[in-house]
């Protein structure tokens, strides 16, 4: 058991250095072979220690102490990702399993009924097999394969639910949902105690009926739901989309740009990157590849908005929503991954100074706001094309605002403060905001213009003959 805590701690150690996703993938699953050697031991070493009528008991306390580990290390991991990196809180997790490892070496009471054998290969296959002789044990391996595949399919499900779209809850709001670990603390050492009292089929089968009508009620319910829903393309929800009427969505832009007799499309879905005007693009999240909806785009002008601030419905306005903190980094810097892959910062200062400007008119002036987001450079790609990027609007300290891509009609704003209802309300900043995107319209028809010179037939080749 303490070789199987040690190693499993120091594998997470190392899982949060690793480079790529394949290196990590195959760490994990080594920390997976080093875990189960875990909870195999135990309930040997508590079924050879314990008296008989006290093992139910005992290994329900196990199962509820293993039930509080598994909530604490979600939510330390969740914190300490929204404030640092994913990276962070699993390091952190890592620290604390090898501290626990440690204590637990200690603190161990030796073995007094273990009786040392030599390892004998046929003797270990035949008592192996030997399991499935028996007409009950077979079908408990698979009720425990099944009712683990639902525990974390469930608890995965949530999670990356209320990431997204119109939750967007930040990593340690949903961290808190594995709080409901606590009733497992508590019914896994109570179900433990009543197998041992009442006796284990009469328990098993009550909790399994329980189970079930639990199951099927969820189930129906979240159909309704489903069904019953506001509908979230009204743009009254809480993300930070084209239509909300929030602080930190972009009606605002669209209603002045209308009014003036401008006419740019502002989404947030890429199924609806089918025009030919300008298109703005507010995504929520990085969740979706955009990479071959933005090569179809070709030459038409496209500004991407990357997110910046979580939002929640505001319980004190139906329909409204207000701000919940900023969002990780990595839906910014992740938004036009896998092909292009920012690397980002955010300052915070007094807000208000003068953004620097190059290659843009002298009308477009934006002042920096409290929390700046900027984009430092770009992550180099092991592989395939290298892009680059042409700064445009930078924060004077290195920092970059707005950003062409490859000398395209590809455009990226850090910082949606300076196009948002809430940096819209200054009318300097309003007419900056005309003036961008009256220029990306004009820098994209002299794009399409200059196309059309370079691809048209040489004459005079007829009369040369």
């Amino acid at each position: 058991m303490v070789a199987s805590l040690l190693s499993s701690a120091m594998l997470v150690l190392a899982s949060a250095a690793m480079p790529s996703w394949d290196s990590l993938l195959v760490v994990r699953s080594l920390l997976g072979l080093t875990l189960s050697g875990l909870p195999a031991v135990a309930m040997t070493y508590l079924g050879e220690e314990m008296h008989a009528e006290s093992i139910g008991l005992g290994m329900g306390l196990y199962i509820s102490g293993s039930a509080v580990g598994g909530m604490g290390g979600r939510l330390v991991t969740g914190v300490l990702t929204d404030f640092f990196d994913w990276r962070v809180g699993v390091a952190v997790v890592g620290v604390i399993g090898v501290a626990c490892a440690l204590a637990f070496w200690r603190a161990l009471p030796p073995s007094r009924h273990f009786v040392r054998q030599p390892l004998d290969a046929r003797a270990l296959a035949a008592r192996f097999g030997g399991m499935f002789h028996d007409r009950g044990l077979p079908w408990l391996f698979v009720e425990g394969f099944l009712l683990l595949g639902a525990f974390v399919t469930v608890y995965n499900y949530l999670g990356y639910r209320l990431l997204a779209p119109p939750y967007n809850l930040s990593q340690a709001v949903v961290g808190l949902i594995f709080g409901i670990y606590l009733i497992g603390t508590f019914s896994s050492a109570w179900m433990g105690h009543l197998a041992g009292k009442l006796g284990r089929r009469k328990v098993l089968w009550t909790t399994f009926a329980l189970m079930l009508a639990l199951g099927i009620g969820g189930f129906i319910g979240l159909i309704v739901l489903g069904a019953y829903a506001p509908d979230l393309k009204s743009g009254r929800n809480g993300g930070a989309h084209a239509l909300s009427n929030a602080a930190t969505g972009f009606s605002g832009l669209v209603q002045l740009a209308e009014a003036t007799g401008r006419h740019p499309r502002i989404v947030r879905d890429v199924h609806e990157f089918d025009t030919e005007d300008l298109l703005v693009v507010a995504p929520e999240t990085a969740t979706v590849n955009v990479s071959a909806a933005v090569q179809d785009r070709g030459a038409q002008p496209t500004l991407f908005i990357l997110p910046k601030w979580q939002t929640v419905a505001d319980p004190m306005h139906r329909g409204w929503v207000k701000e919940a903190g900023l969002k990780p980094l990595f839906e910014a810097t992740g938004v036009l991954a896998p092909d292009i892959n920012f690397l980002m910062r955010r300052d915070k200062g007094k807000g208000g100074q003068p953004l620097m400007t190059d290659r843009v008119p002298p009308s477009i002036r934006f002042s920096a706001p409290k929390q700046m987001q900027v984009i430092a450079a770009l992550e180099e790609r092991k592989d395939g094309p290298q892009h680059f990027v042409r700064p445009l609007i930078t924060d004077g300290k290195g920092g970059m605002v707005l950003v062409q891509v490859d000398d395209s009609n590809l455009f990226v704003l850090a910082d949606p403060d300076l196009l948002s209802n809430q940096g819209l309300r200054d009318a300097g900043k309003a007419a900056s905001a005309l003036a961008l995107l009256d220029w990306l319209n004009w820098h994209a028809q002299v794009s399409r213009e200059r196309a059309k010179v370079t691809t048209l037939p040489v004459a005079g080749n007829a009369s040369q003959r």
